[in-house]
């Protein structure tokens, strides 16, 4: 998949996204959270899947909310755009949080909970998320 503003990858089990904005940290724009959104779901097709690692390009994660390029600064009244167009930017945050905790990472039937101090495993029927982050 091509993106602008993200990049993700897989390699047999592994699959890899990467914030990439690095010349402004890392910050979430509408387009981001568009991209995310495809993302999870691309990822979600993907039948070999086990674990998607997110970080982030550069020398930060991310620094939040792009506040120069906000999707709810195209939301306010007084914008001239429509009130569906405003409604619809002020959802991106959400559908994009919607998409990224629906994902179905596929894992193995007889996979055991993640073992690494810090992860917790959450089960869902078969499948089972680990979680764990690492900050330098």
């Amino acid at each position: 998949m091509n993106f602008k503003t993200i990049k993700v990858e897989i390699d047999g089990p592994l699959g890899r996204l990467t914030l990439n904005r690095p010349e402004r940290l890392n910050a979430m724009n509408a387009m981001m959270l568009r991209e995310l959104v495809e993302a999870a779901r691309w990822f979600d097709e993907q039948r070999e899947a086990r674990v998607v690692i997110v970080s982030g390009a550069g020398r930060a994660f991310c620094a939040g909310a792009d506040l120069k390029e906000s999707p709810t600064a195209e939301a306010v009244p007084d914008s001239g755009k429509s009130w569906l167009y405003r409604r619809e930017a002020a959802q991106y945050g959400r559908r994009m949080a919607d998409a990224v905790e629906q994902m179905r990472i596929r894992a193995p039937e007889r996979a055991d909970p993640p073992r690494t101090p810090g992860a917790q495993p959450w089960s869902r029927g078969r499948d089972r998320v680990g979680c764990h982050v690492h900050l330098r």
